[in-house]
């Protein structure tokens, strides 16, 4: 069975369990749980941890959720990273923003099964895989363009070069023929 990581920060241990427990019923993968109770520990897990998604709860003690997505954001560059929002509250406000900041999915913890947290995680997983080759691919296209630009720089250079050497060659033979008319005349 393949194994993944999955770092719950929540900070009710009575949720993380359950959450962790649904985890444990997922029948493709071995599903390695690490668990924080605040965002900063959930920080330092990933500064520190593969992690191949984020089970994050927006009500944290400190650092609240989606503070949690904009610091994850800053400090790894832009990288994006599979992220699962968890609530107590269905509000779809707080929703649209996690979703702009990087999260992926949005779930309300009153209707939670296991079946919708391990199609959440594998769609949010799926997407952050998509976009990361689409943007390898875009990279690897930019790429390609600037050796082709150079390339061509180059070879507009020898052309030129070329040019000048055939201008300079057309006028000795101009000269050459305007001084062999001048001599026969």
């Amino acid at each position: 069975m393949k194994k993944r990581r999955i770092l719950i920060i929540e900070d009710n241990t009575r949720d993380r369990s359950l959450i962790a427990q649904y985890l444990g019923l997922d029948k493709e993968y071995n599903n390695i749980v690490l668990e924080s109770g605040t965002a900063n520990d959930g920080l330092n897990y990933c500064r520190s941890t593969h992690v191949d998604c984020v089970l994050l709860d927006l009500q944290l003690p400190g650092m609240g959720g989606l503070d949690f997505i904009s610091e994850l954001s800053r400090l790894f560059k832009g990288v994006y990273w599979p992220i699962v929002v968890l609530t107590g509250e269905g509000d779809e406000t707080t929703a649209v923003d996690a979703m702009k900041r990087g999260a992926q999915d949005y779930l309300v913890k009153a209707s939670l099964s296991p079946d919708r947290l391990i199609r959440a995680i594998n769609n949010a997983i799926e997407r952050i895989a998509y976009q990361r080759a689409r943007e390898e691919e875009v990279f690897r296209l930019k790429q390609n363009a600037e050796r082709m630009d150079k390339e061509i720089n180059e070879l507009k250079k020898r052309l030129d070069e070329q040019t000048r050497k055939l201008v300079e060659a057309n006028e000795r033979i101009l000269l050459e023929i305007s001084r062999s008319v001048s001599k026969s005349s």
